[in-house]
């Protein structure tokens, strides 16, 4: 076959492999051919894919949501970058989640101190919020205790009956 005819058949082979490898084979046998352009396009396209699959599996949200910003939305890239961007959502999602069920299972304050340093805006923050609350009461309420404080806990235990009796 003629060079022409030796390139028409590497490129319609490398566009139905349709892999980075095929069009990077085909550009190393004819860099300057006539679909060299088009060859280098597809294998940038399908590079960027990867960096988005790689992106969504490191739950990188924020350089996803960027990235989608980029794209028309109908567009194959496009496409596949709002899918990376909410598989990443759920993901993260699930990690946070998990995390919250270990932080609730443990109980510690630190736990809940924690949580809300990282996400202080999840829905689960206000929980955290309440517990944390829950134990500065109790060390206020040993603290008390300790001192032989009964006016204070008094006074404590009626806000506390008042505040109860709000909320129900």
């Amino acid at each position: 076959p003629s060079q022409e005819e030796a390139e028409d058949d590497a490129w319609r082979a490398a566009a139905r492999a349709g892999t980075r490898e095929a069009f990077q084979k085909f550009l190393t046998a004819f860099p300057g051919g006539i679909y060299a352009m088009g060859a280098r396009a597809r294998l940038a396209e399908l590079e960027l894919l990867h960096e988005v699959g790689r992106m969504a599996e490191r739950g990188d949200v924020s350089d996803l949501a960027k990235l989608a910003l980029t794209h028309q939305e109908d567009s194959p890239m496009g496409r596949a970058v709002r899918s990376a961007l909410e598989s990443a959502r759920q993901r993260r999602e699930a990690a946070i989640g998990e995390e919250w069920r270990e932080t609730s299972r443990r109980g510690a304050r630190e736990g809940f101190q924690r949580f809300l340093r990282l996400y202080p805006d999840h829905p689960h923050a206000a929980e955290a919020r309440s517990r944390v609350a829950e134990f500065e009461i109790l060390e206020q309420v040993e603290d008390m205790t300790k001192r032989g404080d009964t006016l204070s806990l008094r006074t404590l235990a009626d806000a506390n009956l008042t505040n109860a009796r709000i909320t129900d």
